[in-house]
């Protein structure tokens, strides 16, 4: 048999305070210095044995900045992490992390470029975010045993004029989502029948998205796509005006647009992040696209907006032929209580199976225990 790699890829990563802010809630105080099971609960070993293990950080890691003018006007919640933290994911086994989401410019520029140093000083590769555009719109470049990795970031949620790069603006690498929405026919017959929501990125964003994928792919044997997109659940409760626990959740119209070209531009796979829960998974041309892998670790939660059923999704490379063989995922649990992780024994995996069975059945993907993992299949 080849020799396989393994790559991993995970969910969203925050390990760390948030700054005072009112909307936050059950916050897990960590201790000052934090050993890795305070931070990763049992995964850390998991992650370390990735050839290539990759996460999306959700916020900056850095004791300086001024904070971000632009979230004062969304309530958004400011994010920052202790300049340990990027050491301590770094022994944890993560290679590469995302920067382009909603929280890295928390702090502003300055938040971010300090999270750049930090994460350059503890040996992790970035993606996503640097000092100007073209620095924002380089991938990061991984190799094992002659197999390369490279590893883009975007995303679709962000202040506009504020957070993306330019020429000579330190910013992040973001793709522009319009929104209309369609009043159905069926409005005078069922009054408060919500609207059809018609999204549409950027035709600029997405052309320089599919530039950059196919400028990696050149230089690359695997392109992985990180995307920071769609709505949590909290943001669908506060636009309809109904409770967490009651508002609808589900996959954009313009994710499935976007991932689906990303991969005819040339990517392997694409891992979606932002929601905090999880979404269906859909293999497009025999390539895997994760609308959201809802969280690795995440040090608060709040209530119905997060759910505490993840994953690490495992796609082995053939190392002779240097692409994805077969793809499988690693179940983990957040508990509210504690928002530490822990892996879920394959014993009591069904319930993930189901799960990813129901939200994936519009794109007829399967699930079925193999082994200690759980295998994807189409």
């Amino acid at each position: 048999m080849a020799k396989e790699l393994t790559l991993l890829a995970t969910g969203d990563i925050f390990v760390g305070m948030p700054d005072d802010h009112p909307h936050i809630h059950n916050v897990v105080r960590l201790p000052e210095k934090a050993d890795l099971i305070d931070w990763f609960g049992d995964l850390a070993p998991i992650l370390q044995q990735g050839d290539f293990t990759l996460g999306n950080l959700e916020g900056p890691i850095c004791t300086g900045g001024e904070p971000d003018i632009g979230k004062a006007g969304t309530g958004g919640a400011v994010f920052k992490m202790p300049p340990m933290s990027a050491q301590v994911m770094q022994r944890a086994g993560i290679d590469a992390l995302a920067l382009a989401n909603n929280h890295t410019m928390d702090l502003s520029a300055g938040g971010l470029l300090e999270t750049i140093q930090h994460l350059d000083a503890a040996g992790v590769a970035w993606a996503g975010g640097g000092r100007n555009a073209a620095e924002a719109h380089r991938p990061a470049l991984l190799e094992r045993d002659g197999v390369r990795v490279a590893f883009l970031s975007y995303t679709s949620s962000f202040i506009p004029g504020i957070h993306p790069a330019g020429p000579d603006k330190a910013g992040l690498s973001t793709v522009a989502v319009t929104t209309a929405y369609e009043i159905p026919g069926s409005i005078r017959y069922a009054p408060g029948v919500p609207p059809r929501i018609v999204t549409t990125a950027d035709r600029r964003d997405a052309e320089q998205m599919k530039a950059d994928v196919r400028q990696a792919k050149a230089n690359a044997d695997v392109v992985v796509v990180s995307w920071h997109w769609g709505l949590t659940r909290y943001a669908n409760a506060f636009g309809m005006g109904v409770a967490l626990e009651e508002a609808p959740f589900f996959v954009l119209n313009y994710q499935e647009d976007m991932g689906r070209t990303a991969i005819d531009a040339g990517a392997d796979l694409v891992m979606g992040h932002h929601p905090h829960r999880l979404q269906g998974m859909e293999l497009y041309k025999g390539k895997l696209i994760c609308y959201s892998l809802c969280n690795l670790a995440i040090s608060f939660g709040e209530g119905h907006n997060f759910g505490e059923e993840s994953v690490i999704v495992k796609a082995y490379i053939d190392a002779q032929r240097k692409q994805i063989s077969r793809l499988s995922f690693i179940p983990i649990n957040l508990p509210s209580e504690t928002m530490v992780p822990y892996r879920v024994p394959i014993a009591q995996a069904q319930s993930y199976v189901d799960l990813l069975t129901t939200l994936s059945k519009k794109y007829s993907t399967t699930f079925r225990i193999e082994g200690d993992e759980i295998a994807i299949r189409g």
